[in-house]
This record gives C-alpha cells, structure tokens and sequence, in this order.
C-alpha cells in the first residue's frame, strides 16, 4: 500500500478478525467493533528509552495525547494514531511544559520524539521565539472600509430597504 497510496491514506493498524459484528439489518455495527491494539501489527521492534529530560517531557505529553503507555523515542506520531487535530494539541501541550513555540509543520515533518527534541533543544539554544505577524492599527479618524460581507449587507439593505433580518 505504501508504493501507491499517500502516507495518510495508509492504516496505521491492521487486526484480523474471525467475521464483522453485523446489525439486524445486515449491516456492519460500527459501535461493536473490537478497540484496535496499540501497537500496529508486525511491529517488533524494541522500545527505545528516553535520554534525556526534554525527550521524557515529550515522551509523556505524547503518551498522554495518544494513550499510550509506552512509545519509543523512533516511533512515528501518526503512526500510532496521531491526526492533524492532536499535532495542534501537542503544539499546544509543548508551549504549556516546555516554554517553547514549535510550529505544528515540525511535528508533520520530524514526525519523532528524537527529532522534535532535537528541534526544541535547538529552539532553546537559539533564544529565539518563531515571529508573530502583527496585526496593524488602523486609524480611527476617519469612515473605515467595510469588509465584502458589510458591503454585501449595506447593499442588501438599500436594495429592500430596513428590515428585521440583519
């Protein structure tokens, strides 16, 4: 599967079942269905430990998010079962732990503990936060330019005149 679908297309875990809980209609029970495992089938390898104190931080903000006991520091985040929602979570979780801004690109990119520790280790080494855009004052002095949806709404109201729907 992996030669010809995307990374996010591909299933993380695979489990065999003897026949799919049915409905009285025939129709695969969703909510019947077993809990996959933890660990995606095939999967052997040895955990690989923690070492250092940012890796453990991390090690247990992602063991938290994905509800896992264990994680090796290799294992990749959406291989066991993180999505784009938990990496803006995990951003999130970091900035609250560790006081570091990592944009939520580096967790799609890294993908690891070993290598999201290097990034915040580096983070920190430089002192330096990600800029923020500033968003612009504008001046109050005068009439303001209405955004496309307050046009839109001015223009419908001089079209059928005041009304009760806005």
């Amino acid at each position: 599967m992996r030669k010809t679908l995307p990374d996010y297309m591909v299933p993380s875990v695979y489990m065999m079942l003897e026949r799919l809980p049915l409905t009285p209609n025939g129709k695969i029970d969703h909510r019947a269905l077993p809990a996959p495992d933890a660990r995606p089938a095939g999967d052997d390898h040895q955990a690989v430990a923690p070492r250092n104190t940012t890796e453990a931080l991390l090690h247990d903000i992602w063991s938290a998010l994905l509800n896992l006991p264990t994680i090796s520091i290799h294992d990749s985040f959406f291989d066991l079962g993180g999505h784009s929602m938990l990496a803006t979570k995990l951003v999130m979780q970091i900035w609250e732990t560790l006081q570091v801004r990592v944009p939520v690109r580096l967790i799609f990119e890294g993908r690891t503990i070993a290598a999201l520790a290097t990034a915040v280790e580096e983070a920190r080494a430089r002192g330096t936060e990600p800029a923020l855009a500033e968003i612009p004052r504008v001046s109050r002095s005068g009439d303001l330019v209405l955004s496309f949806a307050q046009q839109r709404l001015w223009f419908l109201d001089q079209l059928h005149g005041a009304g009760a729907a806005y």
